[in-house]
């Protein structure tokens, strides 16, 4: 269970913690879209698993994992497509 608000005063609190990043296509490298120069200033990141975990046991656009192993495979390739964000 989170903090609840946390997010929304670190975010007041600390306006330049958020930094938008941009999805590089899979058909493009990091390196030449520019995109892992911004990806490498990240000294920190932080997940806020719930996020994550809830769409991907309760998925809107496919069925429902079948197991739980499924779910597991889920997080793990959301979480690589965050970090080569």
């Amino acid at each position: 269970m989170g903090v609840p608000a946390f997010f929304r005063w670190l975010s007041e609190k600390y306006p330049k913690v958020l930094t938008p990043v941009h999805e590089v296509p899979p058909e493009t490298t990091a390196s030449s879209s520019g995109y892992a120069a911004a990806a490498s200033a990240c000294e920190n990141l932080y997940i806020d698993m719930n996020g994550v975990i809830h769409p991907c046991a309760h998925p809107e656009d496919r069925a429902a994992p079948s197991s739980e192993a499924e779910v597991f495979e889920d997080v793990m390739l959301y979480v690589d497509r965050l970090g080569a964000a």
